[in-house]
């Protein structure tokens, strides 16, 4: 099911999600290029809600949404009702402005006795997420920015929740108390986190925290800008070979602080010339694929810029068009996958939803899935200076 080129404005839920309730949907659900605005919703959710339901959501702008109770902006949770795994994937998207009693941007619900048979991962790509109030008190979970509340993967020793930044923004999300303005972790287990190429800052103050990595078991970040933390973990954020910086204010990593039209279908945050987000991801990253353009869509060349805004970045108008003419089928799908609407393939690269490489072909059109284990997987179609990534089900 695709929904795109939409505004979706002044929803009411008596529910979750003010704007769109994704239950249990079969399939896929692609959302590209909707303006989801100024609803509300009377529990959680205020623009959107995902329940046992895979989604990707491409060039949409979330904004000014509120929730009388978690996720002003959305809600995304598995739910036992299905018996699948659930994928999210927002990519070259802005959730901005949204308010909610926790999770002002986004609400994780790892989804105890209801979805805890399952797992989730939310992956966030070339986005900005900015401007977000989480208004519970000062005791309450908080996560002005993000809110993950794990349960534990019923059969596994892990949390059911698994978080990815690639090349996101987070500025300026706040809550009452200064340890949970950004990403917060709260649950019975710990959230799978990795970043890479982010910036992850609040404004100009340091003592407001953007990353709170209690209940989280982090996996990798590198090449990230990062703002006040709490619980880091220094093996990883302090190993000079992944070039992180900490304790970064958004002046110093570059961000000027309003988000503006920079060419693409959502606004960004434009990070300053010469300014420390610039060239600024030199470490090498192995056996996860990285994005060639920014939120704008804009061609990313030579070293990579930290964050969603690549300064100097080509913007070529075609890439959606390049990426909306492929079809990949049968999805889902058991033995032999075909790609179509594109010729002279150069490489076709299978990642699993933590970006392991589990399959890779050259100079074809079709790629066996039949020995990968049912689940989802992201797929990388190469040509030339484009990359298109959709989604595969393998059954």
């Amino acid at each position: 099911v695709t929904i795109e080129n939409l505004g979706i404005r002044h929803g009411n839920g008596s529910g979750n999600g003010g704007g769109i309730n994704a239950d249990k949907v079969t399939g896929l659900l692609t959302l590209h290029n909707l303006i989801i605005e100024n609803n509300h919703a009377a529990t959680n959710g205020g623009g959107l809600s995902f329940a046992g339901t895979n989604a990707t959501i491409l060039e949409c702008t979330i904004q000014t949404n509120t929730s009388t109770l978690d996720g002003g902006g959305i809600i995304a949770a598995p739910n036992n009702g299905v018996t699948i795994n659930n994928v999210v994937t927002i990519q070259q998207s802005l959730i901005d402005s949204n308010t909610g009693r926790n999770g002002g941007g986004i609400y994780i619900n790892g989804n105890n006795g209801f979805g805890d048979d399952h797992k989730i991962d939310i992956n966030i790509e070339n986005s900005t997420i900015s401007n977000n109030i989480a208004n519970s008190g000062t005791d309450a979970s908080g996560g002005g920015a993000i809110w993950s509340k794990v349960a534990v993967w019923v059969g596994n020793a892990t949390g059911n929740i698994n978080l990815s930044f690639m090349h996101a923004t987070l500025y300026n999300n706040s809550h009452t108390s200064a340890g949970k303005n950004g990403y917060q972790s709260t649950g019975s287990s710990n959230t799978n986190f990795s970043a890479y190429n982010s910036i992850i800052v609040t404004a100009d103050d340091i003592t407001q925290k953007a990353v709170n990595f209690a209940k989280t078991s982090t996996s990798n970040v590198v090449n990230c800008i990062l703002g006040g933390l709490n619980s880091a973990p220094s093996a990883i954020i302090d190993d000079v070979t992944k070039n992180n910086q900490k304790g970064k204010t958004a002046v110093q990593a570059g961000i000027a602080g309003s988000l503006t039209d920079e060419g693409g279908k959502t606004q960004v945050l434009a990070i300053a010339d010469a300014s420390n987000a610039v060239d600024f991801c030199t470490a090498t990253i192995t056996g996860v694929s990285l994005p060639n353009i920014d939120q704008r869509g804009a061609t990313r060349t030579g070293t990579p810029d930290a964050g969603a805004f690549e300064l100097g970045g080509t913007l070529n108008t075609n890439n959606y068009e390049f990426a909306a003419s492929i079809s990949v089928y049968p999805n889902p799908a058991k033995n032999i996958v075909n790609i179509s609407g594109i010729e002279n393939i150069e490489a076709i690269e299978v990642y699993s939803v933590l970006g392991k490489l589990v399959k890779k072909v050259t100079n074809q059109n079709t790629v066996s899935v039949h020995n990968l284990s049912k689940g989802i997987y992201l797929m990388s179609i190469k040509k030339e200076n484009n990359t298109v990534t959709k989604q595969l089900i393998v059954e």
